[in-house]
C-alpha cells in the first residue's frame, strides 16, 4: 500500500516535470517561430518598400523624360519660327535694296542717254507707259493684250513685238510690275491697314491667291509677312 502510493506520488511528479518540459519547450519553439515571423514581415515590408521606390523613381523618370522632351520640341518651334521671321525681314531688305539700285540705275541710264529716234516700238511704249501710270489701266481685271492693243489703236502683233524687242520682258510680267510696285507702296505705309482681300482687288488680280503667288515671286515674301517685317525694319532703323 505505501509502495503504491509512493509510485503514484512518483508518476504525478515524473508527468509534472514532463508536462513543465513540454511547455518549455513549446514555448522556445513558439519563440523560435515568432522570430521567423518577425524577419519574414521585416524582409517583406523591405521588399516592398525598395519596390515603391522603385515605383516612384521610374515615374520621376518619365516625368522628367517629358519635361526635357517637350522644352526641346518648344525650342526647335521657337527657333524655327524666329529664323522664319529673320529670313522674312532679310528678304524684305533685300528686295528693298534691289528696288533702290534698280531705281538709280534707271535715273542714270535716262540722265545719260542721248536722244533717239523714236520707231514704232518706242512710240507705242512711250504711249502705253502713260496709260500706265496716268490712267493706271493696269487696274483692269479683264485688261489683255488684245484690249491693250485696242487702247493704243494697233495690232496684238505690234504690242508683242513691243515688248519682247523693246521692253525686254513678257506683257504679263509688265503689267504685274505695275501691280506689284503698288503693293509694296501700299503695304509699308504704316497708315494703311487695307486688307488683303480688298487690295488684291484693287490691283487688278482674279483671285487672292494669284496675287499671294505673284508676290511672293516678286518679292519672296508673302504681302502679310512684308507688311509685318516692313514695319518692324523701319522702326528699328528710326530707333537707330
Amino acid at each position: 500500500m505505501g509502495d503504491s502510493a509512493k509510485v503514484i506520488d512518483f508518476l504525478r511528479r515524473s508527468t509534472a516535470i514532463a508536462d513543465t518540459l513540454f511547455n518549455v519547450e513549446k514555448e522556445r519553439a513558439f519563440g523560435s517561430m515568432q522570430i521567423q515571423y518577425e524577419n519574414a514581415k521585416r524582409d517583406g515590408d523591405l521588399k516592398e518598400k525598395e519596390m515603391q521606390i522603385m515605383r516612384q523613381q521610374h515615374k520621376l523618370t518619365l516625368y522628367v523624360c517629358f519635361i526635357v522632351a517637350a522644352i526641346a520640341i518648344a525650342s526647335v518651334v521657337l527657333a524655327f519660327y524666329r529664323r522664319k521671321n529673320l529670313m522674312y525681314r532679310d528678304q524684305v531688305r533685300r528686295y528693298e535694296e534691289r528696288i533702290r539700285r534698280e531705281e538709280q540705275l534707271r535715273a542714270e541710264t535716262e540722265a545719260s542717254k542721248t536722244k533717239k529716234d523714236e520707231d514704232k516700238n518706242e512710240e507705242l511704249f512711250n504711249r502705253l507707259e502713260k496709260l500706265m501710270k496716268e490712267n493706271e489701266i493696269w487696274r483692269d481685271k479683264d485688261l489683255s493684250v488684245e484690249k491693250l492693243a485696242a487702247l493704243l489703236d494697233t495690232n496684238r502683233l505690234y504690242v508683242s513685238r513691243m515688248f519682247s524687242t523693246h521692253a525686254g520682258i513678257s506683257y504679263n510680267d509688265y503689267i504685274n510690275s505695275y501691280r506689284i510696285k503698288e503693293a509694296v507702296k501700299v503695304l509699308s505705309d504704316p497708315k494703311d491697314d487695307i486688307p488683303l482681300k480688298l487690295l488684291s482687288d484693287n490691283l487688278g488680280y482674279s483671285s487672292i491667291s494669284s496675287f499671294y503667288r505673284l508676290f511672293q515671286k516678286e518679292t519672296g515674301v508673302p504681302p502679310s509677312h512684308f507688311r509685318k517685317e516692313y514695319r518692324k525694319l523701319k522702326e528699328n532703323e528710326n530707333a537707330a
